[in-house]
């Protein structure tokens, strides 16, 4: 099972996925990109060595939230 981390594309949402990774943790990223970016995504896969899963979509839509969760957990 995966940590979803939202806003995981910003600065403290990058910085975050370091320290999980460190503490060897699975997380999927769901951002909506409106104050960040794809390619902090791609700093931080090269720091930890591993590839980032990146959903975009924004937490106000419930509908994908839920396709999410039910994809996270089946």
């Amino acid at each position: 099972m995966a940590i979803l981390i939202t806003g995981g594309a910003g600065y403290i949402g990058s910085h975050t996925l370091i320290e999980l990774a460190n503490a060897n943790y699975d997380f999927v990223v769901y951002d909506n990109l409106s104050n960040s970016s794809k390619e902090s995504l791609k700093r931080v896969a090269n720091i930890i060595h591993k590839d980032v899963i990146f959903i975009e979509g924004d937490v106000r839509d419930t509908q994908k939230l839920k396709e999410v969760f039910f994809n996270l957990l089946y």
